[in-house]
């Protein structure tokens, strides 16, 4: 559920500085990048057919253009997401994949988390590419699973902050992530969870492996067992009461096993979505550079060689493709630079 009008057809496409007046003007500038990126829809629909994104976009790093799926129309002039939050968190990744921690959507004010990377070409940033995931269905794919009889399961990040947790509202993230003592703990309690607790939790993040611990709440003494669960700095944690655990521990280890499966599962296809669009739009851009160029050198390969074994030139080995001489940037600056050479070539020939 949207809230508002989508195209599962389409992707939208906007730019601060154009509108229906004036688009083709951009059109026309930015030709080769616009050429680049205009099967996204194909790409986008079918990633997002497969795994629970409910937006995958892209924002180019030279001038902010945004490319948005399901498409929608979004009455927001002069919007600029290269100073959105998400934006900024997953630049700073340099490239790798950057999870960024619960925040409510600029377009639907819907609470969410954003899976992307930052890629390049030729060296240089070209775009930041990400997908979201509302907390919602984080809640449905990962933590909501029965423990016994009254065991629950939550989601952690690496700061001990609560992503996601079956007694915590959307609105008590609107001030920010919950720390999990404000949650779990109860100082009431003969044995209560404490901060000695969390970084015990959090040491898993560097060893890779499982843990558990006991501490009370309400008078009822709980066991927690915690897992890290892939990329990401997440931690999936179970918390059962002992007294349900010692009735039922064979049941309860297969419980834990699905619970972490289905978060790694889940995250891994995330994942591997962001690394698949990433992968398509930087060989599509590297086949944009280097066939035109390629093309050029095999050319002056066969030239030179004819040169040197003394052999006349065909008419077909003096003359450029003109698609290349044709183009209105670098690459075609070249290919005609080139063809000057080539005439004279033909011309010490006659």
């Amino acid at each position: 559920n949207y809230g508002l009008n989508v195209s599962w057809t389409y992707s939208s496409w906007y730019h601060r500085n154009y509108d229906a007046t004036d688009y083709t003007d951009y059109e026309t500038a930015e030709s080769d990048k616009l050429g680049t990126v205009s099967n996204m829809d194909y790409i986008f629909k079918s990633i997002h057919d497969q795994i629970d994104f409910r937006w995958l976009y892209i924002a180019f790093v030279d001038d902010g253009l945004f490319i948005n799926y399901p498409g929608s129309i979004l009455d927001y002039p002069g919007y600029d997401p290269r100073i959105e939050y998400w934006y900024t968190e997953i630049a700073t990744g340099s490239g790798d994949i950057v999870y960024v921690d619960p925040y409510y959507d600029e377009f639907d004010n819907v609470l969410l988390i954003s899976i992307g990377k930052l890629v390049y070409s030729g060296g240089l940033p070209l775009a930041v590419i990400s997908g979201d995931i509302t907390i919602s269905d984080i809640q449905d794919k990962v933590i909501d699973v029965s423990i016994l009889e009254s065991g629950y399961a939550f989601l952690l990040n690496s700061y001990g902050e609560i992503v996601a947790h079956p007694e915590v509202e959307e609105t008590a993230y609107l001030s920010g992530l919950p720390p999990l003592l404000q949650v779990e703990e109860d100082a009431t309690s003969s044995d209560p969870l404490t901060s000695d607790d969390v970084d015990t939790i959090l040491e898993v993040l560097d060893t890779g492996t499982s843990g558990s611990l006991r501490y009370t709440r309400d008078n009822d003494e709980n066991i927690l067992v915690f897992t890290p669960v892939g990329k990401g700095g997440y931690i999936c944690v179970i918390s059962v009461p002992l007294e349900e655990v010692l009735e039922a521990i064979p049941p309860l280890e297969a419980r834990i096993a699905a619970a972490n499966a289905e978060a790694a599962s889940f995250i891994l296809f995330v994942t591997i979505g962001g690394i698949v669009i990433a992968g398509i739009v930087a060989v599509s851009v590297s086949n944009t550079v280097t066939r035109p160029l390629q093309y050029l050198m095999n050319l002056a390969t066969r030239n030179a060689a004819a040169r040197i074994r003394d052999e006349p030139l065909d008419t077909a080995e003096l003359q450029v493709d003109q698609s290349y001489i044709s183009k209105d940037d670098e690459i075609g600056e070249l290919a005609r630079a080139f063809q000057g050479m080539l005439d004279t070539i033909r011309e010490d020939e006659e």
